[in-house]
């Protein structure tokens, strides 16, 4: 099944490297490093699970953006879901993904891991 809601990889990094550009001038809402995983200088795991949507048809998964199905319950929803599966990215749907809303939470996530971007965040929120 084609995708067509992304730009390619490559037209996403050229795009978000001139974003960090701009971040140096001016503050923006998403953090450094999802900046820099937009550009293509870090890689994350999607973090499906961290925008979850509820619509009149049940809870749509396990992306807002290409969720083909719908869960009649939360139970459902987060126990029957391959959450393994989508956060490889490895759905044709998800090869050129960079939303934040899949890969802000991954940023977080992986903060223990690094302790220097923990220090970056923490300067990003209350210094700028």
């Amino acid at each position: 099944m084609p995708n067509d809601i992304f730009l390619t990889k490559s037209e996403i990094q050229k795009k978000f490297r001139r974003v960090l550009e701009i971040s140096k001038r001016y503050r923006l809402t998403s953090t450094p490093m999802f900046l820099e995983f937009a550009a293509g200088m870090r890689d994350y795991r999607c973090s499906p699970w961290s925008t979850v949507t509820y619509t009149p048809r049940g809870w749509k998964g396990p992306c807002y953006l290409i969720g083909r199905t719908y869960s009649p319950s939360w139970d459902t929803f987060w126990n029957e879901t391959d959450w393994a599966y989508w956060e490889s990215r490895q759905d044709t749907a998800c090869q050129n993904c960079a939303m934040h809303s899949g890969f802000e939470a991954s940023v977080v996530k992986e903060l223990p891991r690094h302790p220097g971007d923990m220090f970056r965040l923490m300067a990003w929120n209350f210094l700028a």
